[in-house]
């Protein structure tokens, strides 16, 4: 951040099940948003976790998706992030250039 201390940060929560090591680590990536300004956090497990569970996603925690699943998850991550800039808007209007 020294470089760019305006620069706009993202990070997203897992998705994926209920396990207590992503339990964990979701705790502490929305500890981490919380801290920083310019941190941002989309909630993929708040938005997309029951995707995980059933359907083209559903055994993704076992091992690597098959193709079409990962474009599924591509445009999936690509509409959470879209649907926080819109709605977040406001934050995103002056974003400093390097």
């Amino acid at each position: 951040m020294a470089y760019n201390p305006k620069a706009k940060v993202f990070v997203f929560t897992l998705p994926s099940n209920e396990s207590s090591a992503v339990t964990d680590y979701n705790a502490v990536i929305r500890h981490v948003a919380a801290l920083y300004a310019n941190v941002h956090l989309i909630d993929l497990y708040g938005l997309y976790c029951d995707d995980y569970r059933t359907g083209l996603l559903a055994g993704s925690n076992n091992g690597h998706l098959i193709a079409l699943a990962y474009n599924y998850e591509s445009v999936m991550i690509e509409k959470a992030i879209n649907n926080y800039l819109y709605e977040y808007y406001k934050e995103f209007m002056a974003v400093p250039y390097a």
